[in-house]
C-alpha cells in the first residue's frame, strides 16, 4: 500500500477532526463542546487540532461549510436530475426533511449564529457561507418557477431567506416542544409556501 504524503495525510487528520467535531458538537452543544473534547474523541492530542485550526470557531466554520457544500450539491443534482416542478419540489422537500431527523444540526447553526452576532470577526465568515446557501438555494427557484412557466414574485435569494428562515425557525420549535409541532410540519409549510408563490 503506498505511503500518504504529507499533504494527503495533513487531509485525512482534518476530516478525522472535522467528523469527531460534528458528532462532540452535536452531543455538547457549540459553547460546551472543547477542542480537548474533539480531539480525545478523533484519537489525536489537542495539538491536532490547533495545527489544523486557528480557533474552535474557525473549526466550527470549516465544519459549516463542509456541510453546505454538501446541501449545495445536493441541489445541484435536484436540478440536473429533475424534469418537472414537481421533481425540483419533492427533491427540495427531500434535503428540507432531515432537519427533522438532525434538529441537533439546527440548534448548533442557531447557537453559532448568536455568537456571530456578538462578534463581528466570526459574523463576516458566518455570513459569507449563508449569502453562498441562499444564491444556491436561489438558483433552483428561479429553475422550479420557470419549469412551472411562472416567475417569482421575489428576487430569488429574497424567496430563499423566506425559505430558509421558515426551516430554521420551525425546527428549533420541533427541538423544543417536539408534541405541538410534529415531523413532517416543516416540509408541509414549505410546499404550501411555495406552491402559494408559484400561483400568484
Amino acid at each position: 500500500m503506498a505511503r500518504l504524503t504529507r499533504e494527503q495525510s495533513r487531509q485525512r487528520t482534518r476530516e478525522r477532526l472535522l467528523d469527531a467535531a460534528q458528532e462532540v458538537f452535536a452531543r455538547e452543544g457549540y459553547a460546551a463542546a472543547s477542542c480537548e473534547q474533539i480531539a480525545e474523541h478523533a484519537d489525536f492530542s489537542k495539538g491536532a487540532i490547533y495545527s489544523n485550526f486557528e480557533s474552535k470557531e474557525a473549526l466550527f466554520l470549516e465544519l459549516l461549510a463542509r456541510n453546505m457544500d454538501r446541501e449545495k450539491r445536493a441541489m445541484r443534482e435536484i436540478a440536473a436530475s429533475s424534469t418537472s416542478p414537481r421533481e425540483i419540489l419533492d427533491g427540495l422537500l427531500q434535503r428540507f426533511s432531515l432537519l427533522d431527523e438532525r434538529l441537533d444540526q439546527c440548534l448548533l447553526v442557531t447557537e453559532f449564529q448568536i455568537e456571530a452576532g456578538r462578534r463581528e470577526e466570526v459574523a463576516k465568515p458566518f455570513a459569507q457561507l449563508f449569502r453562498a446557501q441562499r444564491r444556491e438555494l436561489g438558483k433552483l427557484l428561479v429553475l422550479l418557477a420557470a419549469k412551472a412557466n411562472q416567475k417569482l414574485p421575489e428576487q430569488p435569494e429574497v424567496v430563499a431567506i423566506f425559505i430558509m428562515s421558515l426551516a430554521g425557525g420551525l425546527a428549533l420549535q420541533r427541538a423544543a416542544d417536539p408534541k405541538s409541532v410534529p415531523r413532517g410540519l416543516l416540509t408541509r409549510s414549505i410546499r404550501l409556501f411555495v406552491e402559494s408563490l408559484l400561483r400568484n
